[in-house]
């Protein structure tokens, strides 16, 4: 019986640090959209010729800050979350 206790205590602890460990596929900190789709997404909605593209943080997310020089000469700063692809 105690053989029994011990191998089923054994499964409990490992099933509980299976379940605790993170998933790098559902991690916030991961990017989903990479610097090359962000750059494409903002350059087919607005066009333009993009001049500067960076990852950095805002409020705790990853966001791609993208400067353009838009067609009629205006420098814009676009910012793409690398999670959800949301421009602003």
């Amino acid at each position: 019986m105690n053989k029994f206790r011990f191998y089923l205590c054994l499964s409990v602890v490992c099933g509980v640090m299976w379940l605790t460990t993170p998933n790098p596929a559902f991690s916030r900190d991961r990017e989903r959209y990479t610097l090359d789709q962000a750059v494409a997404l903002v350059k087919n909605s607005f066009g333009g010729q993009v001049l500067k593209a960076i990852l950095t943080e805002q409020d705790g997310r990853q966001v791609y800050r993208i400067r353009v020089l838009t067609e009629d000469g205006r420098v814009r700063t676009f910012s793409v979350d690398a999670q959800d692809g949301l421009v602003e």
